[in-house]
């Protein structure tokens, strides 16, 4: 079945019902849309969907091929610092610590 036009409240039903799915149940409709709805051209669903191409693609061969693949969402995100750069606190320590002092009796009119 091949649509010539779709219209933006077909669009908005069929973006909506993607945006309340995740992982592979999400790829599969999306895959699904894709292949009866647009002929299985990713190109085409991304710029009518503003679905991206690898998540079309991906979705159209889990399709066809049955296996899913697996969603790796802990890898996503950005590292703390301190993992990314472990020497970063002693490097900060060397800088700060000849230049401060702590009143011994702290009787420093400063707070």
């Amino acid at each position: 079945m091949k649509i010539i036009e779709i219209t933006e409240d077909i669009k908005s039903i069929f973006k909506n019902a993607a945006n309340k799915m995740s992982g592979a149940k999400r790829r599969e409709y999306i895959g699904e849309i894709t292949i009866k709805l647009l002929d299985g051209n990713a190109r085409k669903t991304e710029r009518e969907f503003g679905w991206g191409r690898k998540t079309v693609k991906t979705g159209m061969a889990e399709l066809t091929t049955g296996i899913r693949c697996l969603n790796n969402y802990s890898a996503r995100g950005n590292k703390k610092t301190e993992e990314k750069m472990p020497e970063l606190a002693y490097d900060i320590q060397s800088i700060v610590d000849p230049k401060s002092q702590a009143d011994p009796k702290f009787q420093t009119p400063f707070w």
